[in-house]
């Protein structure tokens, strides 16, 4: 079985031919079946790529006492997450360590020219969408991967500083969660992750 995070149909049906038939070709010649599950394990509370991303957030700077609520609006549902710590960081010093830990690749713009970080909310994808409600909820600093122009714009315009990371990394956590989880439920289970430069 293939676990992938980003399917071949997203919301809309395809014909299946070229590269499509190809990729579907060759899993079924070699009886490989495959599963996608894109939402679901973005926002998935135990092994989701938000919610450890903004774990990951209070292991390396240590907080204490702090709060993890939903963040990240989607269709009636929440994606990411928001983190409120009694304990600031100090913007000179929150990238760095963060984005070494997690070999993340990182655009950060302080348009709010804050010291100091109490609060960070989270959202994997493209999520450039959720600025208005990082204003709304007086977030320090919004995270997601993309972000098209004007939404960058948006940000400035309203002061909501902003870092960006790329889509792919930070959308590969899960399959890694996932597997470890179904290796240790069944440890008869070999589990192998492909990166893309496999």
């Amino acid at each position: 079985m293939l676990l992938t995070h980003h399917g071949m149909f997203r919301g809309y049906e395809k014909t299946m031919t070229g590269i499509d038939y190809q990729r579907v070709k060759k899993c079924m010649d070699h009886g490989i079946a495959v599963y996608s599950s894109h939402l679901p394990l973005d926002a998935h509370n135990e092994v989701g790529n938000n919610i450890w991303l903004i774990k990951a957030w209070e292991r390396i700077f240590g907080l204490p006492d702090v709060t993890i609520k939903p963040f990240g609006n989607y269709k009636w549902t929440n994606v990411g997450y928001v983190l409120h710590s009694p304990t600031p960081i100090p913007v000179a010093g929150i990238l760095m360590p963060y984005c070494e830990h997690m070999q993340l690749t990182k655009q950060f713009f302080n348009f709010w020219n804050k010291e100091n970080i109490s609060s960070v909310a989270i959202v994997s994808g493209s999520s450039g969408d959720c600025v208005m409600e990082a204003v709304e909820k007086n977030i320090d600093l919004f995270i997601t991967w993309e972000m098209v122009h004007h939404q960058i714009t948006l940000a400035k315009e309203l002061g909501q500083s902003i870092v960006l990371w790329w889509h792919y990394e930070t959308e590969k956590i899960w399959p890694k969660l996932l597997s470890h989880h179904l290796q240790k439920t069944f440890p008869e289970l070999q589990c192998v992750y492909l990166d893309e430069k496999y």
